[in-house]
């Protein structure tokens, strides 16, 4: 499991390089097809993952109908994948479409398409598929250093003059 872990997180950090060949490009087929394929991979290591994660994993923890509804949207990101590689050759735009169409569904696992497809286009937050609100920011009162506070929106930083560093001669001129 270690291993398959490894050649996902291995692939990973090529997606920005993809990306900016496809910007580059301009949508042009070789790059969204090369970015397809990548997805390819990449979803192929985390399907192995996900498979080798929910069988060591309880029923109490993980239920048939969630493995079922898992292993179907793993096999269809896949399906989406490898169509978007294949349609890049000939329609980039379409298969740039396709992929991402199939990254919108790894947004909200628990979130069967047709709810996001509405959720989408209403416009509405993505508690939308469980039928619930968004979960209320909750303010926490905690003293990260002496110079941060935390507030509602975040963490704010307050300003002070820090003493010059001092350093010796053999560090610098």
């Amino acid at each position: 499991m270690i291993w398959i872990n490894f050649v996902h997180l291995f692939m990973v950090p090529l997606v920005p390089f993809a990306t900016a060949w496809i910007a580059r490009t301009r949508l042009a087929s070789s790059p969204v097809a090369f970015y397809a394929g990548l997805f390819v991979c990449i979803d192929i290591a985390y399907n192995v993952f996900e498979r080798e994660v929910l069988a060591r994993a309880d029923v109490t923890q993980a239920s048939e109908g969630t493995r079922r509804m898992a292993r179907r949207r793993s096999l269809g990101v896949l399906a989406s994948f490898t169509t978007a590689a294949l349609v890049a050759f000939v329609a980039p735009r379409l298969g740039f479409g396709l992929i991402c169409g199939a990254l919108i569904l790894h947004l909200r696992p628990r979130c069967r398409p047709w709810q996001w497809a509405g959720a989408l286009l209403h416009g509405l937050h993505a508690s939308y598929c469980e039928g619930s609100s968004p979960p209320p920011q909750k303010s926490i009162g905690v003293t990260l250093h002496k110079s941060m506070t935390t507030s509602r929106i975040g963490c704010e930083q307050q300003t002070r003059t820090l003493p010059p560093a001092g350093l010796s001669s053999e560090f610098g001129p």
